[in-house]
Formats: C-alpha cells, sequence, structure tokens
C-alpha cells in the first residue's frame, strides 16, 4: 500500500497523502493548515472539547469531510508521541477496512503538525458521503411496525456488520450515528461506517460479537423502538445463519449491562469540563452547570437564595437543620423564570466525610437528574450543583439549581383536593387517575430505574391539554439505574406509595391500580394474587392503615 501514498513535508507539517488526491493538497490545502474552517465553501458541523468536524466543497465535484482531533492536554500529546495519533488511527483502520472490503467513507489525506518530533495537532481528510444520512436519523420515532422501506435498511446495516466482524475489526463505538445511509430509488440501501478511530483488529469470538451487536441493539432501541432493534438482530441472524433465539436473548442481556454503563457513565460527566457543561472555580464557590445556563444566572440565584435565608426565613419552602428549599426567580438573560433551590447542610463529621468522596445528596441528586433524562423518566431538570469548599465553615453547604415545574403539586395534595374522601367522589375519574399513576410507576420500572424513597410528596403530577394527567419524580437523590428492577424493588416501590397516598384512592381503585401495574406483563392469576398480598403485608408494615371501602361500589376481583 505504501506506492499509493506519497508524503508531503512541509516543516512543522507532515502531509500523507493517497496519490490521486496528492494533486488537490498541493493545489488547494498546502500553506492552509491551522485555517481550513476559514476556506471558503467550508462549513463547521461540530465543535466540542475533543475534536472540529466541517465539510469543505473545493469544487462543485469534490466535497471533503474534516476531522480535527485536539491535543491540548500534555497526557494526549504523550500518547501521541509514544504510540500514534487519532487521526493516523484512523487513517490507517480506514485504509485496512477498506482493503478487506467494508464500506467507509475514502481516506484522501493525514495531517500531523509537529514540534520536537511531537504531534501537536492532527488532521484528517476523508471523502465526504453524498445524499447519505445517519442511521439515527432513519430509525428515530420508529414506533410502529416495522415497513419494507425501514427492514432494507436495517438489512443493508446487518451485511456492514457482518463484514466489519469477517474483517476481525471490533468497533467499540457501533452505535447508530456512526453509520451512514445512502438510499437511491431502484436500489439497495448503501452503508458506511464511521469513527473507526475506536476499535482494534483482533480475533472475534461470539462473546466480542454480541458485544458489538449489544452496541447497535441499544443505540436503536434508544432513538427509535425495541422493534427496529429486534428487527436489525433477526436480519443479522439471517445473513450469518445465527440461532435468531439465543443470539437476541444473549444481545438483550449484554444490552441491559451496556445501557446501564452507558447512562452512568454520561451522567458521570455532569461533574467534568466538557463539551456540555462547566466547572468553574472561585474562593467561594465551586460551580458545575450546564453549558447553556449563563454563570451570572447562577450567581443571581445563589444569592436570592441567601437574602431568603438571612431575611425571610418564613418564605422557604423547607427549613430544616440539614435542608433549605427555596423558590427564586431570575432576570438574566434567556433564562427568566421560576427555580427550585435545594440546600444540603453538611454538619459533623460523617456527612463531610461523605461529601468529600462525592457522595452528598447534592451530587447524587445533581448526576441523577441527567441519568433519568437519559433514561427517558420525567424528573424537573437540574441546571447547576453548587458546592462551598470542604473546611471553609463549621456547616458547609452545598445547592442544586432546578427548573420549577409550573402546574404541577404534589402527588398526595393532587388526591387531597381532586379526589377528597366522600362517597361522592367521581368513580371513573379516580379509577383512570389510579391506573394511569400504576402505569407511570410500570413505565419508570421498566426503564431501570428504582427510586429509594417513592412516597406521594415525592411524585409531582400536572395536567396538559386535554386533560391528560403527567407525572414526575423528585428527591432523586435515592435514585438508582439497575439492569432489572427485582420484584422486591416492585413491592417495596408500590408499599411506599400506597402507605403515603391520601385516602381519597379507596381500596378498590388501589387494587385496579396493581392490576394496571401487571397487565402487560405475562403473569397469571395467582402470581397477581401473591404480588399485591406482598405489597399490603409492607404497606401494613409501614403503619399504614386501609381506606374504609366507599359503600356502593364494588371490590375488584384479582
Amino acid at each position: 500500500m505504501r506506492d499509493q501514498i506519497q508524503v508531503i513535508e512541509r516543516p512543522p507539517h507532515i502531509w500523507v497523502c493517497a496519490t490521486p488526491f496528492a494533486g488537490v493538497v498541493r493545489e488547494s490545502l498546502l500553506g492552509r493548515e491551522g485555517a481550513f474552517d476559514s476556506m471558503s465553501g467550508a462549513t463547521i458541523l461540530k465543535d466540542n472539547d475533543a475534536r472540529t468536524i466541517m465539510s469543505i466543497n473545493l469544487n462543485p465535484d469534490k466535497h471533503l469531510f474534516v476531522k480535527r482531533f485536539k491535543m491540548n492536554s500534555f497526557l494526549e500529546r504523550a500518547k501521541a508521541f509514544l504510540f500514534s495519533s487519532k487521526a493516523y488511527r484512523e487513517w490507517f483502520t480506514l485504509r485496512s477496512l477498506a482493503a478487506r472490503e467494508v464500506k467507509v467513507p475514502q481516506p484522501l489525506a493525514l495531517l500531523e503538525t509537529r514540534r520536537w518530533g511531537c504531534p501537536v495537532d492532527c488532521y484528517l481528510f476523508t471523502d465526504q458521503v453524498r445524499n447519505a444520512v445517519t442511521l439515527r436519523e432513519l430509525v428515530s420515532g420508529s414506533d410502529v411496525a416495522l415497513g419494507p422501506e425501514l427492514r432494507a435498511v436495517l438489512r443493508a446495516v446487518a451485511v456492514l456488520v457482518d463484514n466489519v466482524h469477517k474483517a476481525d475489526y471490533y468497533h467499540k463505538d457501533l452505535h447508530t450515528g456512526n453509520v451512514l445511509v445512502r438510499s437511491m430509488p431502484g436500489a439497495a440501501p448503501e452503508t458506511f461506517l464511521l469513527d473507526v478511530h475506536r476499535g482494534s483488529f483482533t480475533s472475534l469470538r461470539r462473546g466480542r460479537i454480541v458485544d458489538s451487536l449489544a452496541q447497535m441493539y441499544h443505540s436503536i432501541r434508544h432513538v427509535g423502538s425495541w422493534r427496529a432493534g429486534i428487527g436489525f438482530l433477526r436480519e443479522y441472524a439471517a445473513v450469518t445463519r445465527f440461532d435468531a433465539r439465543s443470539l437476541i436473548r444473549d444481545v438483550c442481556e449484554t444490552a441491559d449491562r451496556l445501557r446501564v454503563r452507558h447512562i452512568t457513565s454520561r451522567a458521570a460527566r455532569s461533574l467534568q469540563a466538557s463539551s456540555a457543561y462547566r466547572m468553574d472555580q472561585t474562593p467561594d464557590w465551586r460551580i458545575f452547570r450546564r453549558a447553556e445556563f449563563p454563570y451570572d444566572a447562577v450567581v443571581e440565584i445563589v444569592k436570592a437564595h441567601t437574602w431568603q435565608v438571612e431575611n425571610a426565613r418564613s418564605s422557604l419552602v423547607k427549613d430544616h437543620p440539614t435542608r433549605r428549599i427555596s423558590i427564586v426567580s431570575t432576570d438574566a438573560a434567556l433564562m427568566a423564570r421560576d427555580y427550585i433551590v435545594k440546600e444540603e447542610l453538611h454538619q459533623g463529621f460523617l456527612h463531610n466525610l461523605g461529601r468529600a468522596l462525592g457522595m452528598s445528596r447534592s451530587r447524587r441528586s445533581w448526576r441523577n437528574s441527567h441519568a433519568l433524562r437519559l433514561a427517558g423518566v420525567p424528573a424537573p431538570e437540574a441546571y447547576a450543583l453548587v458546592e462551598e469548599p470542604p473546611g471553609r465553615n463549621a456547616t458547609n453547604s452545598s445547592l442544586v439549581i432546578s427548573q420549577r415545574e409550573a402546574g404541577t403539586v404534589p402527588l398526595d395534595r393532587f388526591v387531597r383536593e381532586r379526589f377528597p374522601a366522600n362517597p361522592l367522589a367521581p368513580v371513573k375519574d379516580r379509577r383512570r387517575f389510579a391506573r394511569d399513576l400504576a402505569r407511570f410507576v410500570g413505565r419508570v420500572h421498566e426503564r431501570g430505574v428504582y427510586h429509594g424513597d417513592l412516597k406521594a410528596n415525592n411524585v409531582l403530577v400536572g395536567e396538559r391539554e386535554g386533560g391528560e394527567t403527567v407525572f414526575s419524580v423528585l428527591d432523586i437523590d435515592r435514585v438508582r439505574i439497575v439492569r432489572r428492577v427485582s420484584n422486591d424493588m416492585r413491592v417495596t416501590n408500590l408499599a411506599q406509595l400506597n402507605a403515603s397516598l391520601p385516602a381519597g384512592l379507596t381500596r378498590a381503585d388501589r387494587l385496579a391500580a396493581f392490576r394496571a401495574y401487571w397487565r402487560c406483563r405475562p403473569s397469571g392469576r395467582q402470581v397477581v394474587r401473591s404480588f399485591v398480598g406482598a405489597v399490603m403485608d409492607l404497606t401494613r408494615a409501614r403503619k399504614h392503615v386501609w381506606p374504609v371501602q366507599t359503600p356502593g361500589t364494588s371490590e375488584p376481583q384479582l
């Protein structure tokens, strides 16, 4: 392959080009190193702390895809010096995969800027795949029966993944955003593999093949639907002659683990400076905030909360020796709305030790807010975490700034106001509400989310136009993301809710809710009966007395 490339040295820049592209480099790109984004026809597609991606239209017939890998830290430059840069790894992998008949964008050139022999900047140039979109765009929102067009796309993706496996390449980031699909009228879809710098050539046994398929299945299920994910696995089984039943079982089990790892790792990034989050350090505070949330808004909200604590304690929503909650407004540009501020007071050695180890309630709430958003569970969005440095005062504090959900009230208050405990309360409305609540809890559990304190005052209720009831969870510092919510966890959550709901919901309403919770599960009558019995036993253990059955209503039978 060496006779197919040319090396152009122009210190401190080194170009490695495919021979047919060397003339284009000399005519249009030499001398523009580091300023490609200012070229005529250049469009920046993505820019973050790790890389910049742009497209350059040199002429109507030549469109380039340019990827710049940023090496801002000493560690990244040291790794590139000792091993190789990310641009070189992707360049080498693209050429190797193309030689093994895997469809990838054609690699055209590699540019490295070196000082004292150490790479400090690097670019990769590939041919732009025209008239193509990512698989994510095609499967997004595909929660319907699979049509022939989507089946053809999934079949083409299955063939691509099979070719990647036959090439003994293990892609460590195989998701719907890293597959391009080009569909032409009257022709089968074409698929191309992207972002191959994260991977390696190795002997692929069944375990790694399952892991690779689980990445793609999880991504399709996350942005589209489980039907599309299962459809992809069936197409792959048909292409490779794997047993579809055992393959789907193994991939789904692995995908559950990947889902937990994906959510927890992405949520942990909220405590790091990145393209999505910012970290600000001042003598008084350390602030973690979402990138779109201004620093000035955080300062204004903290000052307003502090003023309420010092001058208007009666206006606080909650004033406890370990926690204070206030509602504040801000006039900061584009962020004028009401916010909930929860301040946690760290008193004593154990509280400060837990906080030093990163286990404070505020940190858990901040991290879990982003985890729930990734898991698809409604919760008030957290915009900033503010921490006071340890040891500054006898009582250190930390605050979480969250969005105030307009038009929502706690579940216990909603039930007391909407369904007062009297025989004239509307039965149909109560039953409908109880079933909606049970289905919401079921969706939370099916998404692998367990709330350690799912009481009625930790659930918000709101109503949209048209009368639709919506729910969200509060006090999320005790939330856990798990592979599968166990039966004991389900019993605990339902007993917590059952024990804290006011008497406006009768026994008949609650039993109807239990039936709605289990309706989508393949369980027999006896299993449901024993499950409800376990919930009632735990409810009584929490010193709760079920409401008296409303006269004139019939008790549903399990």
